[in-house]
């Protein structure tokens, strides 16, 4: 059974079908290049959905940019021998030039750089890597499923070469003369043959017929994820913000559309789709230019808050300028950002550090990547045990934590 295959032979299988029967770029229904109807065509699925997949994963981290300028490359057109890359390499001919497929190859470099880089628009520092793999398993498990709906493209040139294309055989054409001594040839006799009836042409193919139930089980789960989100509202603690509000809606009418495009619905809810993303982006946007850095020197023991805290941005807090001798309690926080915090060199310091995804740095133990081994550490200074007491609490949701000596 092919469920009993190997993990990695049946990944070896889906990606070398995939390539056998990858789609072709139409010369009708596209909208730019053709790699979103492209992709519809091939899996039946609707090319809309398609797009706004990538115009949302472009948006957040820009690996949609990065996905599509690798199907324009490794996609031939529809009537090309081969695609454009292909062509560049010697594999075939395109109708795309040599020098246009230059170009995008260099456009992949900036638009990779971007992507890894994690600073286009939104989507944070992992936006774009988590998007481009989730694109990649999108697509794997897309043709896993339904790679059946399509055949894979004959090459063109195919019918002349083989006197068949797409299943229609053409019959071998005999010279007249080489047979009729007299050169009579009765092909060109013009004798009408009552008895054969013309062949009407085939009817052209039903459209497809959509459902109008998933635009209204979208608009319902449109309103039971606002709903949620106002009664969660309260017990949230402050996380329910705008922003995040208009991101859990769209991800309801997202996953309700890609379900929608296998029962050949749900186009309709591609308004609300684009009206929730604009309200995301502007609340998300509105959020990021709250971005403080804030800097704390208190100078006296008493002027120590118990917690610093800072959303998105950078903190620091230097203690240097206290006195040398006294205790001090306080906690440094931030959800996105760098926390760093600066002490005296003959303080007596406890310290707790902790990220979930970022590098730490404390008193020179450090740690970094996902899930990052929290530090604890006790350091008595340059001059032993005794002087001021510092016991600190430094961590961050995402960033960098340091704890230095001033």
């Amino acid at each position: 059974m092919e469920s009993s295959k190997p993990a990695g032979r049946r990944l070896e299988e889906v990606l070398r079908d995939f390539w056998a029967t990858r789609p072709e770029r139409p010369l009708v229904g596209r909208r730019f290049a053709g790699v979103a109807a492209a992709l519809g065509n091939r899996y039946s699925i609707d090319p809309t959905l398609i797009r706004v997949v990538f115009v949302t994963c472009t948006v957040f981290g820009g690996s949609g940019l990065v996905c599509y300028l690798l199907g324009w490359l490794l996609l031939r057109k529809q009537g090309d021998r081969a695609s454009a890359f292909g062509s560049m390499v010697g594999r075939g001919t395109s109708s795309v030039s040599s020098l246009f497929t230059l170009l995008l190859c260099l456009a992949l470099i900036p638009a990779s750089g971007v992507m890894l880089g994690g600073d286009f628009l939104l989507g944070g520092p992992l936006g774009g890597p988590i998007g481009f793999a989730g694109l990649l398993v999108a697509l794997y498990l897309l043709h896993s499923s339904r790679a059946h709906l399509a055949v894979a493209p004959q090459p063109v040139g195919w019918a002349e070469e083989t006197g068949a294309r797409r299943g229609s055989v053409t019959a071998p054409v005999t010279d007249p003369a080489s047979w009729d001594a007299l050169g009579a040839a009765p092909f060109a006799w013009e004798l009408t043959e009552p008895s054969r009836t013309p062949q009407q042409a085939p009817p052209p193919p039903r459209k497809p017929r959509r459902s109008k139930k998933v635009g209204l089980i979208g608009l319902v789960v449109t309103l039971f994820a606002i709903a949620g989100c106002v009664l969660f509202a309260d017990a949230s603690d402050g996380w329910m913000t705008p922003a995040h509000a208009a991101a859990i809606v769209l991800a309801a009418v997202g996953t309700t559309m890609i379900l929608g495009s296998f029962a050949g619905g749900g186009r309709g809810l591609i308004v609300l789709a684009v009206l929730f993303a604009a309200g995301s982006l502007l609340a998300m946007r509105a959020d990021l230019s709250g971005t403080q850095n804030e800097r704390f020197t208190p100078t006296r023991i008493d002027q120590v808050q118990a917690e610093y805290r800072n959303d998105l941005g950078s903190l620091h807090l230097d203690l240097t300028r206290l006195p040398e001798s006294g205790t001090v309690h306080t906690s440094v926080t931030t959800k996105l950002g760098a926390a760093t915090v600066t002490v005296p060199r003959t303080a007596d310091v406890t310290v707790d550090c902790e990220t979930r995804l970022g590098k730490l740095d404390c008193l020179g133990t450090k740690s970094s990547g996902t899930d990052p081994s929290p530090v604890s550490k006790v350091d008595n200074g340059t001059n032993g045990k005794g002087g001021l007491v510092i016991d600190l609490d430094a961590n961050t949701d995402l960033g960098t934590v340091e704890v230095r000596r001033g």
